[in-house]
């Protein structure tokens, strides 16, 4: 039961900032530029402020500050927050948690033929089927809060819920997730194991970052380094059974 938070687009909640700054600066004659200059910085401020990433997660914070809104704009992904309905002494205006949506193409041509089966349309193949298009959870954040009493499971509960509206308008059955395996070894599962609780499944092997390039080199230090760097296991949902 969701009693302590409430969900809202980043669309909608764009459209309430926009508003308030139309309204601010209703007599001065801004132009388009000035206007929209005025309405990123006021958007990066706030969110600057309101949210900060848990464990000093860089390329997360990064993604929140200087990418998510122009992802949404562009409609390369879709973003919701869970935000504060009073519980727990959170406002409306607290963001809890968020997550980002958007399709992705998974290649699937070196999987098991057991493993395909499962991600493919029911009807099809596996044989003649390489590539499959899933809705993909891009992104799960909790906001760092104390006393924030949103978990990930939460988070992934919003995004599945928005993601079976788009399966009665245009269709579709798989969810997919890259989940991080902390370098830790007493928590390399922790994530992939709270992602279980919610359904999904490991497929493939652990892979790493998008743009992560891995050295050629056998030195010590190469290894050393390689081995800092967190891999993120593909996991997948079937909405549709």
């Amino acid at each position: 039961m969701r009693e302590y938070y409430s969900t809202t687009s980043l669309d909608k909640w764009l459209l309430n900032i926009r508003k308030q700054i139309e309204e601010e600066k209703r007599e001065d004659s801004l132009s388009e530029k000035e206007f929209r200059k005025l309405f990123h910085t006021t958007v990066n401020r706030i969110l600057k402020d309101k949210f900060t990433v848990a464990h000093d997660n860089e390329v997360l914070q990064d993604f929140i500050l200087n990418r998510m809104v122009n992802c949404n704009e562009h409609c390369f992904s879709k973003s919701y927050f869970l935000v504060g309905n009073g519980a727990y002494g959170f406002a409306s205006d607290t963001i809890l948690g968020l997550t980002t949506i958007r399709i992705e193409i998974v290649d699937i041509k070196d999987l098991d033929k057991s493993v395909k089966k499962k991600l493919i349309v029911k009807g099809k193949s596996p044989n003649n089927v390489n590539q499959v298009p899933t809705f993909l959870i891009d992104q799960v954040a909790k906001n760092d809060l104390d006393n924030n009493p949103v978990n990930g499971q939460n988070i992934v509960t919003v995004a599945t819920t928005q993601i079976k509206k788009s399966l009665d308008l245009i269709g579709g059955a798989v969810v997919t997730l890259h989940a991080i395996m902390p370098t830790d070894p007493k928590h390399r599962y922790s994530v992939v194991n709270i992602y279980k609780k919610c359904g999904f499944k490991t497929f493939g092997n652990a892979q790493f970052p998008n743009g992560y390039k891995k050295p050629d080199s056998d030195k010590a230090e190469d290894k050393d380094e390689e081995a800092k760097v967190s891999l993120y296991q593909p996991m997948f949902l079937r909405l549709i059974k």
